[in-house]
């Protein structure tokens, strides 16, 4: 045993002082590998192990590749010992091996048993740097740090998993509160126990100093299995509870271990594990025994000897663009591996039968120091019966409620009873809080819903009051200028009477006769269309340049079509096609129109009409039936508002009978073009007029949609010197005795 101690003990020194390189840079590329985002979705804790055993997997391979297969790597285990170095008596043979070059002479192979022992020996020397140099590289693994946090990567796995985290949380609440209920060592045995259990009870409760002192090894086990970083190791520190435990329960039995069966066992590592608990940290209330469990369980993968993977990583292999998921089936010949039997690898073979009986026992031969090495190095079985235990016992605590713990005729105090994990499994406390959980984000759900629906309705009440707040301020502001209007007609009136001078409206109403359509009333309703359409803030570049007459007369046209009634949501919208006129298109929501407005929207109305005879049906400004004519929707704002925008006759006004007037001037529209032609000249002489006839007729057959701002003002001035020759003549002719009409409230045209 001396000698394996010292091997041992050279070689923690050799590997914790420098890791092989090529075995470091393998866990560098992983690690890189692991800070890679490569998932859409997070990795569950089953597919996370998943990818550590295939990083295993490369690492057995590699590993072995080196210390059992490349004969440089092992030169140089023998040439960097000093055990060997030193003992060049008893090792010589080895030392010829590790400095033999092909210019010496040709190496003897022996065959004697002084020879084999140094070959087990070595051998020996092998497995320890491989087991070493695995325990080492996981371990360089779980500690690397992240550059940001530094956080170790053993704490992002180890609490990887939220559900195991929730249940960790709930076995410690369980174990305090029993705690507090200082239950006796056979509340967890079986019945067969039920004879011994006072006598139990009363070993545990009045420990020998001897049995203190193996209580105390064992509690240090338990501390040191929290504070492992790796699976291997925490799974070593799980077995070394188990056994130290053992040799406390024999001193029940007189010491005698074999009679130690798992009905005592178990029983008591539930009983050590409640109410003699390690010495801890203040922050580290509990020692976390479900993450410890589930972490080995899922993150150890034991090596076995008998069944070497020979598609693994090897030493040849390549690092760069390292994919642990990625197997590399393809090998050159001498990079496989030459067997999938470890012992044969670090030639080591089971049949041999000799032995050489002056040396250590667990040297004496092959098979002895396979055994050995099973006992201490690769004991799986072994493994995986004590952590089967330490599942078992956990599986208990978590499972069986405190109630159910408690023998009979003990009463649990009423201020534990309200502890979930006192009366039900601590499975079962889980699936009841995501139940209510689940409960809680439907009716979450169902709220937020609601809310919205709520908020909604709110809005459509609040655009509701919003609309007819805007349609009683737009309805008095329509009242207002309507009483504004009728008073400055009133006026407008009774100064008329008191003149002696006639308009020149006037003059026009009282020369129609009284049955006669071609009066004021129809003509007021062209003004009317035609005044919304010149209200149109076309381009600069499409106006040239205005006077400022010109813009206040535009900006008092943008400003007759209120905000409350072009915003309005209250405001009623029309099909295509229907007879009715937009309430904020009606002539009662405009500004009255001035004269010089009238007049210069009248002869635009008038060319247009003009222009449909003369062109037909096709350029009429609305079809029969008004089926042109297009709602503005609200989104138009003034400015916006089409000059294409046709307003549909209204039902019974006197526009039915000026449009049958203007269609009948079709029929004569040829000769009445003739007829212009031959008096054109000799119209103009000595007229106001400063343009030719031409020039005052080329507008005739023009499309309306086709003027510019420039040519409506034309026809503005021409028809301003139109009335002032009219004036002019009425003023000398002395012979109109008529009354101006009272002017009447655009409201009432109908």
């Amino acid at each position: 045993m001396k000698l394996v101690g010292t091997i041992s003990d050279e070689v923690l020194l050799n590997i914790e002082t420098e890791l092989n390189p090529k075995v470091a840079a393998l866990v560098s590329a992983f690690v890189a590998y692991l800070k890679e985002p490569r998932y859409q979705n997070p990795l569950t804790i089953s597919e996370l192990a998943s990818l550590f055993n295939a990083f295993y997997h490369d690492l057995y391979g590699l590993v072995l590749s080196l210390y059992a297969q490349l004969t440089l790597c092992k030169r140089a285990l023998i040439q960097n010992s000093p055990l060997f170095a030193n003992d060049l008596r008893t090792y010589d043979y080895l030392n010829a091996i590790a400095h033999y070059s092909s210019s010496h002479i040709k190496l003897v192979k022996r065959s004697d048993p002084q020879a084999a022992y140094q070959l087990r020996v070595f051998a020996y020397y092998k497995a320890a740097t491989i087991t070493q140099t695995i325990e080492t590289a996981q371990a360089q693994l779980f500690t690397s740090v992240t550059p940001g946090d530094q956080t170790q990567l053993y704490y992002k796995i180890f609490r990887f998993d939220l559900r195991d985290l929730a249940i960790q949380d709930l076995l410690s609440e369980k174990l305090q509160i029993l705690r507090k209920l200082s239950l006796p060592l056979s509340a967890f045995c079986e019945t067969e126990f039920k004879a011994d259990s006072a006598k139990l009870d009363e070993y545990f409760m009045t420990l020998s100093e001897e049995a203190k002192q193996t209580l105390a090894k064992l509690k240090t086990c338990i501390v040191n299995l929290d504070e492992a970083r790796t699976p291997d190791m925490k799974l070593q520190y799980i077995v070394k509870v188990q056994k130290t435990l053992i040799d406390l329960c024999a001193g029940f039995y007189k010491y005698d271990s074999s009679k130690v069966n798992n009905d005592l066992l178990l029983p008591a590592l539930i009983y050590i594990i409640i109410y003699h608990p390690p010495d801890l940290p203040e922050d580290h209330k509990e020692i976390d025994l479900y993450l410890n469990f589930t972490f080995v369980k899922n993150f150890c993968q034991i090596l076995d000897p008998y069944c070497i993977s020979s598609t693994s990583f090897n030493s040849n292999s390549s690092l760069s663009s390292y994919v642990p998921t990625e197997r590399r089936d393809s090998y050159l010949r001498g990079d496989k591996l030459s067997s999938n039997n470890f012992f044969e690898l670090i030639n080591l073979k089971e049949s041999s039968n000799e032995v050489f009986e002056e040396v250590e026992p667990e040297f004496q031969s092959d098979k002895a120091l396979i055994d050995y090495l099973q006992k201490t190095m690769f004991n799986t079985g072994e493994l995986q019966y004590y952590l089967t235990n330490f599942e078992a016992i956990l599986y208990f605590l978590v499972n069986t409620p405190v109630k159910d713990i408690v023998p009979e005729g003990y009463t649990i105090p009423e201020v534990y009873l309200a502890k979930e994990v006192v009366t039900l499994p601590i499975q079962q406390v889980l699936e009841n809080r995501e139940a209510k959980e689940k409960e809680g984000a439907e009716n979450l759900k169902e709220i937020t819903e609601d809310s919205a629906e709520y908020l909604e309705e709110v809005e459509d009440s609040a655009r509701s009051r919003s609309s007819s707040l805007f349609n009683t301020i737009s309805s008095a502001v329509s009242q207002t200028v309507t009483r504004s209007r009728s008073n400055s007609a009133a006026l407008k009136s009774h100064h008329a009477r008191e003149s002696s001078f006639p308009s020149f409206e006037q003059s026009i109403t009282s020369g129609m006769p009284s049955g006669d359509t071609y009066g004021l009333t129809p003509m007021r309703k062209f003004l009317g269309r035609i005044g919304q359409a010149s209200g149109v803030n076309l381009s600069d570049a499409e106006n040239g340049p205005m006077s400022d007459s010109d813009e206040n007369a535009e900006n008092r046209s943008k400003r007759s079509l209120s905000l409350f009634d072009v915003f309005s949501p209250g405001q009623p919208r029309t099909r295509s096609g229907s007879g009715e006129t937009p309430s904020f298109l009606h002539s009662s929501n405009l500004r009255k129109p001035t004269i010089s407005t009238k007049l210069s929207n009248g002869v635009s109305e008038l060319m247009t009409k003009l222009n449909v005879a003369a062109n037909g049906s096709s350029h009429a400004l609305y079809n029969e039936g008004g089926n042109n004519y297009k709602t503005p929707s609200r989104e138009d704002s003034l400015e916006n508002f089409s000059i294409n925008t046709k307003a549909p006759p209204i039902v019974g006004d006197p526009a039915s009978s000026m449009d049958k007037w203007f269609n009948n001037l079709g029929d004569n529209g040829d000769a009445q073009t003739f007829a212009n032609s031959q008096m054109g000249s000799a119209y103009n002489e000595g007229s106001l007029f400063s343009a030719s006839f031409a020039e005052l007729t080329k507008y005739h057959n023009a499309d309306f949609d086709s003027l510019t701002m420039m040519d409506l003002k034309n026809l503005k001035f021409y028809y301003d010197q139109l009335c002032s020759e009219l004036l002019a003549l009425k003023e000398e002719s002395k012979t109109s005795n008529e009354e101006l009409a009272v002017e009447k409230d655009p409201q009432n045209i109908e």
